[in-house]
């Protein structure tokens, strides 16, 4: 009798570790989507998205000029954030034995005035009306931002001979790239932070950084601003890339002489 009911124990052991490496991974997952969070309203955060982040070149030139409708985007996309996190964390309490906590969903993200924990208090609701996305759909935004920084011609190397007759397309494709090329960087970024992948491999950074914000990338600029200083970016690439095609092409020749006996 004793050996037949240790069989149903260990196989009620078994499937209890079982959950228990599950929700592990679950925790430790919005642990992190929480640490992020708490990291970007914190007061070094919210200090440089006054003081730097609203005032970059690129935000300014292609999102808005508007201080208050950058810091309301900025609200109301950690607003979102904080929602999504709260998504996850109510997912989990509903597997709680405290009905305390299973009420989490109802009380934080649902308007039944129920909130008897005060789960929700001092949380206003988000605003979406704020939120400004543009240039095209997210792969369209990935391409852009993917050709922006392979144009970056600062790493070029040519001789003084060739470097001076480019010298007025040179400065006027770094000017752009001095405002574009972070944007792009940012939109990269923010849409890796969002993949599993880059999650999984990538967590220590995530858990160190502040995560970017969507007003810093390409997905909240001004299409036609950002059309304008694409084309004027591939414009000055074209002539750079024929310049340095003719250059070559025409010391080939001299190079040959050189080296005939």
């Amino acid at each position: 009798m004793s050996s037949g009911g240790a069989a149903p124990a260990a196989g009620r052991t078994s499937k209890s570790s079982r959950s228990v490496g599950i929700l592990a991974f679950e925790v430790g997952s919005v642990m992190s989507k929480l640490l992020q969070l708490w990291r970007a309203v914190g007061d070094a955060a919210v200090a440089r998205l006054r003081h730097e982040t609203i005032h970059l070149d690129g935000v300014r030139k292609v999102v808005s000029e508007d201080e208050e409708l950058l810091l309301g985007l900025a609200r109301a996309e950690l607003l979102d954030a904080l929602r999504a996190a709260a998504e996850s964390v109510a997912a989990l309490a509903g597997r709680c034995a405290d009905p305390a906590l299973r009420d989490f969903r109802d009380a934080f993200l649902s308007d039944t005035g129920r909130d008897r924990h005060r789960f929700s208090s001092g949380v206003p609701p988000a605003q979406p009306d704020h939120a400004l996305f543009l240039v095209g759909g997210p792969p369209l935004r990935r391409c852009a931002a993917h050709h922006v920084l392979l144009a970056d011609p600062s790493s070029w190397t040519w001789d003084a001979g060739r470097r001076r007759p480019c010298a007025p397309w040179r400065a006027a494709l770094a000017g752009i790239l001095e405002w574009l090329a972070p944007m792009a960087h940012a939109t990269m970024r923010w849409q890796a932070e969002r993949s599993f992948e880059y999650c999984h491999h990538h967590k220590a950074d995530l858990d160190s950084e502040v995560p970017v914000l969507l007003l810093q990338t390409l997905h909240m600029a001004e299409r036609h601003k950002v059309d304008a200083a694409v084309v004027e970016l591939l414009v000055g690439l074209n002539y750079v890339w024929r310049f340095h095609i003719t250059c070559r092409a025409r010391a080939a020749p001299a190079a040959a002489m050189s080296s005939s006996p």
